[in-house]
Formats: structure tokens, sequence, C-alpha cells
């Protein structure tokens, strides 16, 4: 029943004394509405302190405020219902905002800072379903899955390359792909997936004896006509009740990057996938 949610004034990190609050944003719109606002990328909800444990949202929710919106790059699950449920809690459809639910707001702002903002969110995932994927990582687990599944088909040319290559290549139901490559390559495994968000990454996995530096110069050579990054650290993870170190390169960039915001054909996707992840094999 609120009129149109003009915002008039915007001020950040707001500190509130006598409590442990201080949201990243506050909107006063012009109808004196105050609306806070806690944005993520991927970090968990901050715990408050001794005098008051709760996690930040249930703080923020008992200031005295109008609303409080929360935006992060992930359908987070652990929310807890009374926070969803409460009468402040701004969200969509039931849930919080993603990342991606601003980008059409971005797109059609030709201001330069939008311009610019927009790009930021084009290289970081957060932009709309691809029309033939569709979510792969969203707030429906049962239609994620099934998009998944469907994805799987589109590996078939690149399954194909790892075969022909002498490698065991399997693909499970989220949609990844994993190459184990022969015992003379530094790497011993690659590990494809469109998955997390609608980023794209392609994990090598590395012997010991392998050359992280070199390897990641090599990489950094590759041009598979889309922007990409890496990052090369050491990755701990527990394997038959045993932890393992090893060292990892991601290469991450974004699904429609990899295989086009506009294509539609599948054939076509088939081909885009098979050419990103061949062009970085080619050079292990």
């Amino acid at each position: 029943g609120w009129k149109e949610p003009l915002i008039s004034t915007v001020e950040t990190q707001i500190s509130y004394p006598g409590t442990t609050c201080r949201p990243d944003m506050l909107f006063v719109l012009e109808d004196g509405h105050i609306i806070l606002c806690e944005n993520k990328i991927d970090a968990p909800e901050t715990m408050g302190q001794s005098q008051d444990p709760r996690g930040q949202l249930k703080r923020y929710l008992d200031l005295p405020t109008d609303g409080l919106a929360y935006i992060r790059s992930s359908p987070d699950t652990k929310i807890s219902s009374d926070v969803l449920s409460h009468s402040k809690f701004i969200g969509k459809d039931g849930h919080h905002f993603l990342w991606r639910d601003i980008y059409p707001l971005l797109k059609s702002n030709k201001t330069f800072m939008a311009e610019w903002v927009k790009k930021g969110f084009e290289v970081m995932g957060f932009t709309p379903a691809h029309p033939v994927i569709g979510t792969l990582s969203d707030f429906n687990s049962a239609e994620d899955a099934k998009n998944r599944q469907q994805f799987v088909d589109l590996w078939q040319p690149c399954v194909a390359y790892g075969k022909e290559r002498g490698w065991r290549v399997e693909a499970n139901k989220h949609a990844e792909l994993y190459f184990t490559l022969d015992a003379l390559s530094p790497v011993r495994f690659v590990f494809a997936s469109p998955s997390q968000y609608e980023r794209f990454l392609v994990r090598l996995s590395l012997r010991n004896e392998a050359d992280a530096v070199a390897l990641c110069k090599k990489i950094e050579s590759v041009k598979p006509g889309v922007d990409f990054e890496i990052l090369s650290y050491p990755r701990k993870f527990v394997s038959k009740k045993q932890p393992i170190v090893e060292t990892v390169i991601d290469i991450s960039s974004t699904l429609n990057f990899v295989i086009g915001e506009a294509t539609t054909n599948k054939d076509e996707i088939r081909g885009r996938l098979l050419s990103y992840v061949k062009s970085f094999m080619e050079v292990i």
C-alpha cells in the first residue's frame, strides 16, 4: 500500500549507538519510509558479539526502520524462516534478492556509472539465466536439477575430445565434467562446472612435482575469446578420511560469456563449450 518507492537519500555503513548493528546501506524514501539493505557476495551472515550473538539480519529487524532487504550472489538456504516471514523483511517470492535481480535495472540505465557497474555484474555472472540453459543454481531445486541434467548433453563434444586424448571422462548429475589425465601430464584432474551461480569454472589439480607458476603463465597466454580469471592456491580437502592438500589452478569465467548470451542453437553451444575447454587443455 505504499506509494512508488522513490529514494530520496542514501547512506552507507550506518552505526546505531547502543547496538552491534552497522547495516551496509540505508535508504530514505520520498514518503519518509526508511529501508535498510545488507549486501553480500558469498560471505556468510555475520554473527553478533557476546551481548547480542544473533545473526545480523535478526538484529537489523529490531531497529527502528520500516524494512530490510538482503542481497547476495547465492540462493542461501541458511536464512531462518522467522526472518523470511518477518513483516519488515523485503524479498522476492518469499526469498532474499540475488544480485542478478538488480541487473535489469542497470541494463535500462545508460549513465556512465550504471554502464560501468553493469559490466562488473556481467564479469561476476550476476545476470539472468541463459534462455536455453535456464537456472542451474536458484531457489527451485527441482527446476535446477532438471536444467543441470539437460546440460549434461551439451558436454558431448568435450567428452569425445577427452577420450580421444586417452583420458577418462565422467559427467555427474550436477552438470560437472571430470577429466582424469595420463600419468605424464603435470595435471592429475581437470574439473569443469557451469553450476556455481552461473559462474563457469575449469579447475586443474596439479601433481606434486608440477610447476604451478610455469603452468599459470601458459594459461595466461591462452586466447579463448572471452574474459577469464586465474587463481592458483593450495586446496585442502578430505579424501577417504585423510586430509589432502594439493595445488590447484582455477580458471573462472561466466556461463553467458562462455556459451554466448544470445546463442540459442544447442549445436553452437556444444561447439563453444568445446572451444573454451579445449583451449586450456591444449597447453597442459
